[in-house]
């Protein structure tokens, strides 16, 4: 998965005068169907992640959050 960049075009069709549309998901996002699995179910991982989605193509892809680094 992608690190999270605000500024990213799309990977797709290369659109970069909006940035992509972006939603919390919680599951794994398949690339090959563009839908999340959920994952939420007793004693799984629980992975989150950023969908973004291109307002030009539609096409989706998840990024990393952001996350906090500790020293």
């Amino acid at each position: 998965m992608k690190d999270f960049n605000l500024d990213q075009p799309c990977i797709k069709c290369g659109y970069k005068d909006k940035p992509a549309h972006i939603e919390y998901k919680i599951g794994i996002f398949n690339e090959q169907t563009q839908r999340n699995i959920d994952n939420t179910r007793i004693g799984m991982d629980i992975d989150d992640y950023l969908l973004r989605t291109c307002p030009r193509c539609g096409y989706t892809w998840g990024e990393e959050c952001l996350r906090e680094v500790s020293n």
